[in-house]
């Protein structure tokens, strides 16, 4: 009897968006790029602590976002980017819109879709920010 209802409980115990055939990890590290090669946009997103952090390359700019708002349903994460710093001297930009989806690899940015992979060397997304300052 005891079994039984050792069974029972761990059956209707879920993690949300916890599929047995294709988990969600607990973390992503991406490495994403733009159709046109032009921007390279290197992330870490923590569904734990529902948080995170952008870099994004584009051109001669390298800038930082932290990731405040981060929400996970399913195999999609979505959250707000806002400005955090830069290695290339801005000192703002614009907060952006995204969505990364876990089965596809696919990261949207303000509409602009990025293909990624798996990011290799976590070090590129914790490089110091320069203090124009």
């Amino acid at each position: 009897m005891i079994l039984v209802r050792g069974l029972l409980l761990a059956s209707l115990v879920s993690v949300a968006g916890c599929d047995e055939a294709n988990p969600i990890p607990m973390s992503a590290w991406i490495a994403c790029h733009s159709e046109s090669g032009d921007q390279l946009i290197l992330g870490h997103l923590d569904l734990v602590k529902e948080r995170g952090r952008f870099r994004l390359q584009f051109f001669e700019q390298d800038v930082f976002y932290e990731v405040d708002e981060l929400s996970i349903n399913g195999a999609k994460a979505r959250g707000t980017a806002r400005f955090e710093g830069s290695q290339t001297g801005e000192t703002k930009a614009s907060p952006f819109e995204f969505s990364y989806e876990f089965d596809s690899r696919e990261l949207e940015v303000n509409g602009a879709s990025h293909n990624c992979d798996q990011l290799q060397d976590r070090s590129l997304i914790t490089q110091p920010i320069i203090d124009e300052d």
